[in-house]
């Protein structure tokens, strides 16, 4: 798995072999490891060139944004079925990103949706998909690509392509800090495990926040491969990579994978891609 993510393998291993009684050398994949279970196939527009998903537990309800110029939209999809509930339309300049659920300080549902290259995003009701408001933004490289809500934190987690992540404020959308995603290939064996060799982790896309007991992380897609990513958000380090390429096998090149979201049942999350025919409910086992 490093390999493919890494141009400095063999670096690597001399730098872990001249070290070996200092430092703990990481692997974050097995090789021939099994990752993840499919628990069920969905039918999936294969029009939908996804950008986000994002899923109401409490009404079960499903939102996609999805896009390219002139075909850019923002709809609601039966989980069960894949069928388009209601989609609607975007002004053909905007292409749009990820997007994600929300409640304001009243406790409205709203949708917040991102754009690549406009630094323009739009607030929606997310009950009836109607636009209530528009703001702008700024990021690392000035495009925005997948967005996610931590909502102890009244916060949206923001990513736009390189590897940082932007924390901007619920209530004011402005920047609070950023953090740089990487992975530890090397730490000290002291306790406490201080990194020595790191590697950042860019074309982060569409993601997910995640809560496992006291810890929060975000499971994000890299673009133009097809790992997902489980990052704490606290430190910005990887700590599972996950080769999903069995998953969806008869993909064509530009078909990447896209779009991950929770759903009703605790570890089961929703993945899907660009274009993709299917949709899958999915279990990962590590």
């Amino acid at each position: 798995m490093l390999k493919k993510a890494f141009n400095f393998r063999l670096y690597y291993a001399l730098f872990c072999f001249v070290f070996v009684s200092k430092v703990t050398c990481i692997s974050l994949v097995e090789d021939d490891q099994e990752q993840f279970v499919i628990l069920e196939t969905i039918p999936h527009n294969v029009d939908a060139f996804t950008q986000g998903l994002t899923f109401d537990i409490e009404t079960a309800r499903l939102y996609e944004s999805t896009g390219l110029y002139g075909e850019s939209d923002i709809r609601e999809v039966d989980i069960d079925t894949g069928n388009v509930i209601k989609v609607v339309p975007m002004e053909n300049k905007y292409f749009a990103e990820g997007m994600t659920l929300f409640k304001t300080g009243s406790g409205e549902k709203r949708l917040i949706q991102i754009t690549w290259q406009r630094g323009e995003g739009f607030i929606y009701d997310a009950d009836t998909l109607e636009q209530l408001d528009s703001f702008t933004y700024e990021t690392s490289n000035g495009e925005g690509w997948g967005i996610t809500y931590d909502a102890e934190a009244k916060e949206f987690i923001v990513s736009d392509g390189s590897s940082w992540l932007h924390y901007w404020d619920r209530d004011t959308l402005k920047e609070k800090r950023r953090k740089q995603v990487v992975v530890v290939l090397a730490e000290t064996k002291s306790r406490g495990g201080i990194p020595l060799l790191t590697s950042n982790i860019d074309k982060l896309n569409e993601m997910e926040l995640i809560v496992e007991g006291d810890a929060k992380f975000i499971l994000v897609n890299r673009w133009l491969t097809y790992e997902i990513y489980k990052v704490d958000i606290n430190t910005g380090i990887v700590a599972q990579i996950y080769d999903m390429t069995s998953l969806y096998p008869d993909r064509r090149t530009g078909d990447v994978m896209n779009g991950i979201s929770i759903t009703k049942d605790e570890g089961v999350y929703l993945v899907t891609g660009k274009q993709w025919d299917a949709m899958f409910l999915i279990r990962f086992l590590v």
